[in-house]
């Protein structure tokens, strides 16, 4: 048992040997390199001196490959044979590059300075089965498909590039003669020179090599793969018995070679410091030569080849002048828009120069010339004292430089010692690339310039501190990238709330102003005019905060935007979504403005941020442009029209009479939709002219409201309330005009909550005009635009009144109080009268006591008055038949039923009556519950209002008959068989049922009493003191979802019936088996159905042997005669509505989650089916098919679809390969379709395809 069988995976690696000729880092089409010998070692080998694992020749372009290899860790080795004379690569390095990615980012040769001894071996590379580089995960360059096979187990990304080395020296010095330049025998042995990368910092990491001079100071690096560097002589140097002991860097220009000025950049303490270059970049075949600039000491050293080799960086000392001055210091983008420098802004690389005042920097020749370093810092050290100024010249804005498409912060400090923490020091020009950015002139002066204690506070401000008092550190250059901001002005002539392609306006004014600058009064900072397609663009705009403004001469008669409203409220993102113009009902006056739009370089919306009309057009500088700032108009409709003081109560405004009323706040509000709960009114105005106000807004819905504030203490409006308050049913619309009734709702208390019109919707061309119905007062107004114009939204507002109760009750426990034993006499006839009025004439009001006794009657105003029990409630059979007032009375001192009674005796009360003591009203004097003497039966029920309304006035009665009580009932149902009355089995349950005193039913007559159907539909009020009343269908019973007293949501248990046809027909008395008492009203669900009155009086009712002969008449036979089992309602289908349901199917072409034009897809079968139906078992309600309706493809509807609840179905052949959506699958979520809760929202935000 011992023969096995060990398998493994295979791996492989190769791929690529170049020689970079465009010294670009990377492989480039045509550089592979032939007939190189490549060596495979294990991980635990050591390249070059081990026997390889194998070897391979590169050949076809370069290639190398390794393959069938164990899984494991290897490193590839380029054999230094490959670089000796003759070799393939003689006289190359390999490239400076990093040691990671495919061979387009660079390649993985370790750099060596001597491959011709070491060779160039690579990184460890990991080879393990389906772990190795693919298409995906980085292996991306040369012939990187052609694994693909087995493209994880393949790693072909270790290349190695090579090239022609390059160098850099040339000769350390001691300026003998201060002529800023190198002379003979001024060199400097024994100076240590060290090289770094450009990117690194020199003096805090290992260098890359070190070089002592020697010769006569020459140092040089050879060998250098292309690319940046820095030259560093360290501290060391500069310190006691060190080569250059108390020296410092010439003062001179770092132009050409020495025989012209030295590169060594200025140091004030260079034996802390020490001294660095700038950036050196060394490329292959473009370095100088003898005769293009290479002119100095030893420039022949380099002839062999001398493009290959700079010898031009010399670096120059002189011995420190205690007595030199020195100015600097940094070069800086505001990146963040702040005004000042932070931390990582500063620019490196940039061109600095130093003049004399008055010499021309455009012409003269600089007296010393810098580069900034990495960090942004530049300083001209040991100059003489005198005036100068800095110059960046033209040249660093040009193509490619630094400071390309950047310009000089506004403002500019002049010499006076504030560093970058505060300000800048660049003079602003129109042109930095044709003028340069200069400072002002600096006067330097020993012992006289910033110090750290004293403003040189900014970036770098310690480099002087061996000198601190003779260099100025605070000269700094600030730059920002100017910004634009545009972009459409837009007609909505479709009401979708976005743009569409040919909707913008030509000629618009549209201004920028900087953000907390009033629009129209401050100056703008930018002015434009809308193109012919309506973009307008704002360009070199400093970055900050702003708001831009279409001014209101747009809106002028003649202008751009005549007639023209904001789309109703703002929104983020662009044209597809909305606009973000922030609405104003008088754009005439104050124009439209946007809300504060923040812009800072490269932090600008780009790609489906940025996805409307025009959003691509910044695409060549998309991060620095804001193209979403649109604004949206449409036809401006307006509503008004009377606020009016409703002298008489009856909703109807009489100018003869009655008069407007000035001063009132009048609010637009939008109504709620979904989660949109708007917090403050769209617009607010004041009534004048006699009442009158009037907004003119965007199409859309709306109401109006007047605030709780008017109905306050010092409100234009206290002591008021909306006109006929009684009403429990209120009219859905706000049809007619303030001649045919008044539009407002009271919405509980009006000092609390205010009074509000129903919704309405405002369409162009489709308001009430004077020939259909818009003929109240001052209608006329709009007539040049009438039917743009809905003048007839009026609130008229009648005397709050003042109240009076409370109680009439027997008194059966005989102590002159009410109190527990006693009991509330239902059905006494109250009237109010003022002091001095003849009691048989006309009440002020009247009212009867429900089943508890109560009363409450109305006051028009403050005064005095009395209330009167009639003699007719003492006759014989009525309530109060041979009752007697208790003895005594009380005054009008506020004192309730728990403490007296306040009916005068009377010694025959069905003769003259009972008269309470005369009482005065007033408003907020009146008793009160909390701490008050309002202190008897049901004293809190006036609360909401306490101090206007009196509940101590009542009445006790002792002795009489009571009179046998009444009960009305009997049946609601629906005709299903159509026979025109009753048939057992038809009944309704559940069905609300109201009952009302004489009056006009729910509309001003005083409720009774409810109930709800059951056992069939019946219903039955009992207990009721004889009298008229009126039985109610309650109106909710008829709505589409509503709860009725606090039960479920849904639809109503009459939804979509109608009161049969005619009511009594069989008379006043006739059962529901010859007919029904409702009368008919065609909009039940707003009105309800009432009975006819019905008068209830014991002992006189219908029975059994006579008229009741319907359903359940034996269920009132213990007392026939005083119960009416004959008031039935019955009810009929009415058309039942139907409805539409659509709308688009499309595929989201650019990714931004919505739907925009175009992308709609037709030939889509598209199917309806119920909720709880099963596709592919049930059968479909309706099929369709998606196609182009309104030049829109892609759109499916459903028409006459009965309530209910459904879903569509997009059937799996659509997605097949012959199908309209193959290979398409649906956008991530999806929409709620619930209206109830809010959860609507058209393609315009979403879609609603649940995702399978």
């Amino acid at each position: 048992l011992t023969v096995d069988f060990g398998l493994f995976r295979p791996v492989a690696v190769g791929n690529l040997v170049y020689q970079d000729a465009d010294s670009s880092g990377s492989y480039t089409t045509g550089e592979g390199a032939d007939g190189v010998t490549v060596e495979l070692y294990q991980a635990l080998q050591t390249p070059g001196v081990d026997l390889p694992l194998e070897t391979a020749v590169t050949a076809n372009g370069g290639r190398y490959l390794f393959s069938f290899l164990r899984p494991g860790n290897y490193f590839v080795h380029i054999p230094a044979s490959n670089f000796g004379v003759g070799a393939p690569l003689y006289q190359r390095v390999s490239v400076n590059e990093g040691l990671a990615g495919d061979d387009d980012v660079g390649e993985n040769g370790s750099n060596t300075d001597t491959p011709e001894l070491d060779g160039v071996t690579s990184g460890l590379v990991s080879l393990y089965a389906g772990l190795c580089p693919t298409d995906i995960t980085g292996e991306s360059g040369f012939d990187s498909a052609s694994d693909n096979a087995n493209d994880a187990s393949i790693d072909l990304t270790v290349d190695f590039g090579f090239q022609s080395p390059v160098g850099v020296g040339n000769v350390v010095f001691v300026d003998g003669n201060a002529n800023g330049t190198y002379d003979p025998g001024e060199g400097v042995n024994g100076v240590r020179v060290e090289l770094y990368l450009g990117t690194q910092t020199p003096g805090t990491t290992v260098p890359l090599f070190v070089q002592t001079t020697a010769n006569g100071g020459k140092y040089f690096f050879n060998r250098l793969p292309s690319g940046s560097y820095k030259l560093f002589v360290p501290p060391s140097e500069f310190q006691p018995g060190a080569p250059l002991a108390g020296a410092v860097p010439v003062a001179s220009s770092a132009v050409g070679d020495d025989d012209v000025g030295q590169d060594a950049l200025a140091e004030i303490n260079p034996s802390v410091n020490g001294v660095q270059t700038a950036t050196i970049l060394l490329s292959v075949d473009a370095e100088p030569t003898n005769s293009s600039g290479e002119t100095g000491f030893a420039n022949t050293d380099d002839d062999w080849d001398d493009d290959n080799f700079n010898l031009t960086v010399d670096l120059g000392f002189e011995p420190s002048d205690p007595n030199s001055v020195g100015i600097g210091n940094l070069v800086f983008k505001d990146l963040n828009s702040n005004g000042s420098f932070d931390v990582g802004e500063g620019v490196a690389g940039v061109k600095v120069q130093l003049f004399y005042y008055g010499m021309d920097p455009l012409i003269s020749t600089p007296l010393a010339e810098t580069t900034t370093s990495s960090e942004g810092t530049y300083l001209f050290s040991n100059r003489a004292p005198d005036l100068y100024f800095v110059f960046i010249p033209p040249s660093e804005f040009g193509a490619g430089k630094p400071l390309e498409g950047w310009a000089s912060l506004p403002g500019s400090g002049g010499d006076d010692g504030v560093d970058d923490n505060l300000d800048e020091n660049g003079i602003d020009v129109a042109d930095a690339s044709l003028e340069g950015i200069r400072s002002a002139d600096i006067d330097l002066f020993p012992d006289s310039e910033p110090v750290n204690e004293f403003g040189e506070v900014g970036a770098a401000s310690y480099m002087d501190n061996a000198d601190d008092d003779n260099t100025d550190l605070t000269v700094d250059f600030g730059f920002y990238r100017t910004v634009s901001i545009g972009n459409l002005v837009f007609n909505d002539l479709n009401y979708n709330g976005r743009a569409e392609v040919g909707e913008g306006v030509q000629g618009v004014v549209v201004n920028l102003y900087y953000f907390g600058d009033i629009p129209g009064i401050a100056d703008p900072v930018h002015i434009t005019t809308t193109d012919a397609d309506g973009h307008y663009l704002f360009t070199d705009v400093v970055p900050g905060s702003y708001v831009v403004h279409v001014a209101a001469e747009n809106f002028f008669p003649g202008g751009a935007l005549e007639n023209r409203i904001s789309l109703t409220s703002t929104t983020v993102g662009d044209d597809d979504l909305g606009e973000d113009g922030i609405d104003d009902s008088q754009p005439e006056f104050y124009g439209i403005s946007s809300g504060e739009v923040v812009v800072a370089p490269n932090a600008c919306p780009i790609g489906v941020a940025e996805s409307g009309i025009g959003g691509s057009s910044d695409d060549a500088d998309d991060a620095n442009a804001d193209l979403t700032i649109d604004f949206g108009f449409v036809a401006r409709v307006c509503v008004g029209n009377l606020v009016f003081d409703d002298a008489n109560n009856d909703g109807i405004f009489d100018p003869n009479y009655e008069y407007g009323i000035d001063s009132v706040i009048v609010e637009l509000w939008q109504p709620a939709v979904g989660s949109f709960v708007p917090s403050e009114p769209l617009a607010t105005t004041v009534t004048s002219g006699g009442g009158l106000y009037n907004f003119c807004v965007a199409p859309g819905n709306y109401y109006i409201r007047i605030p709780a504030s008017e109905f306050q203490s010092g409100g234009m409006l206290e002591f008021k309330r909306s006109s006929t308050p009684n009403e429990t049913v209120v009219a859905a619309t706000t049809d007619g005009d303030d001649d045919t009734g008044e539009d407002g709702i009271a919405d509980g208390v009006a000092s609390q909550n205010g009074v509000k019109s129903p919704v309405f919707t405002l369409l162009p061309s489709t308001e009430p005009t004077s020939e259909t119905g818009e003929t109240g007062y001052f209608s006329f107004e709009d007539d040049l635009a009438d039917a743009d114009s809905d003048l007839t939204v009026d609130f008229g507002f009648a005397a709050q009144p003042l109240m009076v109760g409370n109680l009439v009750y027997r008194d059966l426990v005989p102590d002159g109080v009410f109190g527990s034993g006693d009991a509330g006499v239902a059905g006494v006839h109250l009237k109010l009268f003022g002091i001095g009025d003849d009691p048989s004439g006309p009440a002020i009001s009247e009212t009867l006591t429900d089943a508890a006794g109560r009363y409450l009657l109305e006051a028009p105003g403050a005064g005095s008055y009395y209330v009167y029990i009639s003699p007719d409630n003492f006759q014989a059979g009525a309530v109060l038949e041979g009752a007697s007032s208790v003895a005594g009375f009380g005054l009008d001192e506020g004192l309730d039923d728990d403490a007296d009674e306040d009916g005068i005796d009377a010694v025959d009360p069905s003769a003259t009556g009972v008269y309470s003591y005369p009482f005065d009203l007033a408003y907020g004097t009146e008793p009160v519950t909390a701490g008050g003497t309002e202190t008897g039966f049901d004293s809190a029920s006036d609360d909401q209002d306490d101090a206007d309304a009196d509940l101590t006035v009542d009445f006790g009665f002792e002795g009489g008959v009571t009179p046998a009580s009444v009960s009305v009932g009997n049946v609601v149902f629906v005709d299903q068989n159509s026979n025109g009355h009753f048939d057992e089995g038809e009944g309704i349950d559940g069905v609300w049922m109201l009952l009302y005193s004489p009056g006009n039913g729910p509309n001003n007559g005083k409720f009774m009493a409810s109930t709800l159907t059951s056992g069939g539909g019946r219903y039955l009020f009992s207990g009721l003191p004889p009298a008229t009343y009126i039985v109610h269908v309650a109106a909710d019973n008829f709505k589409p979802n509503i709860s009725i007293n606090g039960g479920p949501m849904g639809p109503g248990p009459l939804y979509g019936m109608v009161s049969m046809t005619g009511d009594s027909l069989g008379g006043p008395d006739a059962d529901d088996q010859l007919d029904e008492n409702g009368i008919d009203a065609s909009n039940p669900d707003q009105v309800g159905i009432n009975s006819n009155p019905i008068s209830l009086l014991a002992g006189t009712l219908p029975v059994n042997g006579g008229t009741e002969l319907g359903a359940s008449n034996t269920q009132d036979d213990a007392a026939d005669s005083d119960g009416d089992l004959t008031v039935d309602f019955g009810f009929v289908a009415g058309v039942p509505p139907t409805f539409s349901l659509g709308n688009l199917v499309y595929t989201d072409a650019n990714g931004n989650g919505i739907y925009d034009n175009g992308e709609g897809v037709g030939g889509v079968a598209v199917q309806l089916f119920a909720d709880g139906a099963v596709p592919g078992v049930d059968a479909p309600i309706d099929s369709t098919t998606t196609s182009t309706q309104a030049g829109e493809i892609g759109r499916y509807q459903f028409t006459n679809v009965a309530v209910g609840a459904y879903f569509v179905y997009l059937p799996p052949a659509n997605f097949t390969v012959s199908g309209p959506l193959y290979q398409t699958i649906s956008l991530n979520g999806a929409q709620g379709l619930d209206a109830y809760a809010g959860q609507v929202g058209d393609d315009n935000q979403g879609e609603d395809g649940v995702d399978t």
